[in-house]
């Protein structure tokens, strides 16, 4: 068994080939979402109350995680797209990829206070601001966790297998964002422009963060998958020598 090492520069343009590759299978996969968010834009939930809002809102992040497992899935283990269904029956790696989401978010609100908080002196908040940089450095490793739930691997395991790798994931991640972010912002400012209504805008930037949110699923599943490789042909190395 053999891989290749791939650099930042390749892991960055393996995940844009794929994104391109499969592009009709992902939109295929997030279209229960697009379509909620349509009928968000076409019909005025918010004057019907909140629960209506809610409850869309609900339904549209439980199709997420369905159609983020099967894109995990099918990177990692390197399956077809096309022998993906778009409604499956519900099951407790959906909802278990839901609750990592919220942690996730959890996290991200605890790292958004602290960054703002205010020191008395400027010395204090720049060793302040360096910390927590590297401490959200460090956790965004743990986004593998993903990848790694949907195919039954553990935490250990997920560690294990990005340990000493982590350096190209970060370059070829900004090189990715780098990409992504500019389209997509360009995206949801081209449709503020054109729609007046509060729900509209709303609408549309969903859609475009949930096509971000799936563009970097496919980015964070195509580089735990050649890690995970390269760890595999190392340990058969060095178990056959």
């Amino acid at each position: 068994m053999t891989t290749e090492r791939l650099s930042a520069f390749r892991l960055y343009t393996a995940a844009l080939k794929m994104i391109w590759t499969e592009k009709v299978h992902l939109l295929r996969l997030v279209s229960p979402i697009l379509i909620l968010a349509l009928a968000y834009i076409a019909i005025p939930f918010s004057e019907m109350g909140l629960a209506p809002v809610i409850l869309l809102y609900i339904l549209a992040i439980y199709c997420f995680a369905v159609s983020a497992v099967h894109i995990h899935v099918n990177i990692v283990e390197k399956r077809s797209f096309a022998d993906s269904p778009i409604f499956v029956k519900p099951k407790a790696t959906h909802f278990a990829y839901l609750g990592v989401l919220i942690l996730f978010q959890i996290a991200n609100g605890i790292f958004g206070q602290l960054a703002e908080i205010q020191m008395t002196s400027p010395f204090a908040e720049i060793f302040f601001a360096i910390i927590v940089v590297c401490i959200s450095i460090y956790i965004v490793r743990f986004y593998f966790i993903l990848p790694a739930l949907t195919v039954g691997d553990r935490l250990s395991q997920m560690i294990e297998y990005t340990r000493g790798r982590l350096l190209r994931f970060y370059i070829a991640g900004i090189l990715f964002l780098l990409t992504i972010i500019p389209v997509l912002t360009a995206a949801i400012l081209s449709g503020v422009f054109f729609m007046n209504r509060e729900d509209s805008s709303l609408g549309i930037a969903f859609i475009i963060l949930i096509i971000m949110y799936s563009c970097f699923n496919v980015f964070i599943s195509v580089v735990y998958r050649e890690f995970r490789d390269e760890w595999q042909v190392t340990s058969s190395v060095g178990t056959e020598s």
